[in-house]
């Protein structure tokens, strides 16, 4: 009989504790708190059928379950079910549940003046946790029904720290087409609930080397990840649906798509796109100087236009955040100062010029260097460190691919002084008419005046946007930014890369041309 017992607990645990079968074997984690889960096991079935936990975040379409080879999946059933779970003893009503069929012996307090002590004794036929009745068949065969009020203690045969006990909640029933004993199963979902967040530190090591490395921290407050597979990605997938739930994640019917998608959802991700300029060739490329520090990378993969570092099987405790170092390079850098002027003019709204004889324009002082690294540099904050070690600067990476350019900026360059003025040149009335509507060409130029009055020599990165045509700009590079809906001028941006020896002045001149409404 015992082995009858204990054969049937056996197929009761193994049918019912799908999860502990259920692996999870890798994740692909993304920087706005989603993850792409695939878990893997081999799965005991009863009557074509085994049960397993329902994903409480799956997004919306994305949760798939497969069986065996030559196996079918024919439905997965959504609803509430019971299973025995083990619960600790922590209160006497724990003691109870766990003592039915057990001979226990309960004592109470009663009396209003004088406190007495009575004992009740007898086997715990049922014991109902709702309206705290206890029934008890005693040693004369009596049946003595009794409740937890007064109830100061419990003594019971039970002698366990925890106890089996049915619980109810909801669970998913996977049927099969074939009567197999077990089956091998795989699932993949797309859940919230899992981030990675990525940060860099930018170390100079002389006035030209510095080193790159790079690390993520993986918040968990989902679910237990043990010896994973884990892939952090940087990329911008198409998600129509966004961060909408699947209707497998709730427990009522309803119209999902009536109430829930009336109009498509579009999914941010905290990444910058990963452009078609990526390049195919992710295989690790030489140092540029030696150290006495190891380079390292993480494996990593470009697949389509997402980048995916390999960190390797990890462990993901819930409720956790784990640092995962992921590469480190050495990189070649320039000294750069930058400044980016604005259209503070901004003739083509204001029909006038204002020129502010005190106002200054901020420099900046930057490292600029190539991503020689094996990976895309993703957004995420950089912290910068002298050859000293000493603190430089905090600032934030953009989405940088292979081979593209990268500017850190240190601090603000106080002895780099920057003034911008303008002047009107001409103007040509009624230079274009649209319909009825008539333009004035008026044609502007504006005076940079550069000075370094520090004692190196710099390079200076200088920009001026304008909203309309730039006509002359020197050795500048002018491009167009785009053109304004409905508007006669384009937004235009001019470029310079000057050299400035120390304590020396220059003047930088600009032409450009605006086409306005006269009133």
């Amino acid at each position: 009989m015992r082995k009858i017992v204990l054969a049937s607990v056996l197929t009761l645990a193994m049918a019912l504790n799908a999860m502990a079968q259920l692996k999870t074997t890798k994740i692909s984690v993304f920087k706005n708190g989603s993850y792409f889960l695939i878990k893997e096991g081999n799965m005991y079935l009863k009557d074509k059928t085994f049960r397993m936990d329902i994903p409480q975040t799956a997004l919306m379409g994305t949760f798939w379950v497969n069986a065996g080879k030559d196996t079918k999946v024919k439905q997965i059933t959504m609803r509430e079910d019971t299973v025995k779970k083990n619960k600790g003893i922590e209160t006497m009503m724990d003691m109870l549940s766990a003592s039915i069929g057990k001979n226990i012996t309960l004592r109470y307090l009663y009396g209003d003046k004088d406190k007495s002590i009575r004992e009740v004794s007898g086997q715990l036929l049922s014991y109902n946790r709702l309206n705290s009745s206890i029934r008890l068949k005693a040693a004369d065969g009596k049946t003595i029904f009794t409740t937890t009020s007064q109830m100061i203690e419990v003594m019971s045969e039970f002698n366990a720290d925890s106890y089996s006990a049915d619980s109810t909640y909801r669970m998913a029933r996977v049927t099969v087409d074939k009567g197999l004993d077990r089956t091998d199963v795989s699932l993949m979902v797309m859940q919230t609930g899992i981030l990675w967040q990525p940060s860099y530190i930018f170390k100079i090591m002389n006035d030209k080397d510095a080193r790159l490395e790079m690390k993520a921290t993986v918040e968990n407050y989902s679910e237990e990840i043990e010896n994973a597979e884990i892939n952090l990605v940087v990329g911008s997938p198409q998600m129509h649906y966004g961060l909408s739930l699947d209707p497998i994640t709730n427990n009522y019917l309803t119209n999902t798509y009536a109430n829930n998608y009336g109009g498509a959802q579009n999914y941010q991700f905290q990444n910058m796109a990963a452009p078609a300029m990526m390049e195919n060739d992710m295989a690790t490329r030489g140092a540029v100087i030696n150290t006495n520090q190891p380079t390292y990378s993480t494996e990593g993969e470009k697949t389509g236009d997402l980048y995916f570092y390999r960190a390797g099987n990890i462990d993901l405790p819930k409720n956790s955040k784990t640092i995962i170092p992921l590469a480190s390079q050495n990189v070649q850098y320039k000294d750069v100062y930058e400044c980016d002027l604005y259209d503070h003019v901004n003739f083509c709204n204001t029909r006038s010029i204002y020129n502010d004889p005190n106002q200054k324009f901020e420099a900046y002082h930057s490292v600029k260097f190539t991503n020689t690294t094996p990976a895309p540099l993703t957004t995420a904050p950089v912290f910068v460190v002298s050859d000293k070690e000493d603190p430089l600067a905090q600032d934030e990476t953009k989405y940088t691919p292979i081979g593209g350019e990268m500017s850190i900026k240190l601090s603000k360059a106080i002895d780099v002084q920057i003034k911008n003025t303008e002047e009107e040149l001409s103007r040509e009335d009624n230079a274009k008419k649209i319909q009825k509507a008539v333009f004035t060409k008026v044609k502007l130029k504006g005076s940079i005046e550069l000075a370094n009055f520090q004692d190196k020599k710099i390079t200076l990165n200088l920009s001026k946007s304008v909203q309309g045509t730039i006509t002359e700009s020197g050795n500048g590079k002018v491009t167009k930014v785009r053109d304004y809906y409905n508007n006669q001028n384009p937004t235009s941006k001019a470029k310079w890369d000057i050299e400035l020896a120390p304590n020396e002045k220059k003047t930088i001149t600009y032409e450009y041309e605006v086409f306005v409404q006269m009133y």
